[in-house]
């Protein structure tokens, strides 16, 4: 990304969507994993193709990494998170359409790809846009917002239960 001068609004507005993003990306990420194993374990599904199931998850998490550079160069910061997140959000409504796990494969591939493109365009965001004196505090908190999401996700599905 070019270097632009930012105000010191556009700056926190940008650390606030960065943030938003990858607090979506953490709890959808937190919530899947365990709710997509024992919706599949419940259904009788061997466990070791469960494993192999959300292995694909995370071959596509390393998929979209490698591929999210490329992607934002391409279509831009904000458009490749725009496409990512209506890319999750439609491999999110597919699951349920498809409760079967030779069907998932494909859906989580591309639910862990979209996802991990949208947590590495949000870290180049936030770096980029974190005032240079506070980009280490940002960061951490950044960290923090993701990893405490992600733990969130265990939470919903102990009150919501893995049904529906």
């Amino acid at each position: 990304m070019a270097q632009i001068a930012y105000s010191r609004a556009e700056r926190w507005r940008g650390v606030a969507a960065a943030t938003g993003c990858i607090s979506i990306v953490g709890m959808m990420t937190g919530l899947v994993w365990p709710l997509l194993a024992l919706r599949l374990d419940a259904q009788g599904v061997d466990s070791w193709l469960i494993g192999f199931n959300s292995s694909i998850h995370a071959l596509a998490i390393v998929a979209g990494s490698l591929i999210a550079p490329r992607l934002v160069g391409r279509l831009g910061l904000i458009n490749t998170i725009y496409g990512c997140i209506a890319t999750a959000i439609a491999a999110l409504l597919l699951l349920p359409l498809f409760p079967n796990v030779y069907a998932w494969f494909p859906i989580r591939f591309a639910l862990g790809a979209a996802t991990s493109t949208i947590f590495v365009a949000g870290e180049t965001w936030i770096i980029h846009v974190a005032p240079a004196e506070m980009r280490g505090r940002i960061v951490g908190i950044f960290g923090f917002v993701w990893s405490a999401c992600f733990a969130a996700g265990p939470l919903v599905i102990g009150i919501t239960g893995i049904g529906g």
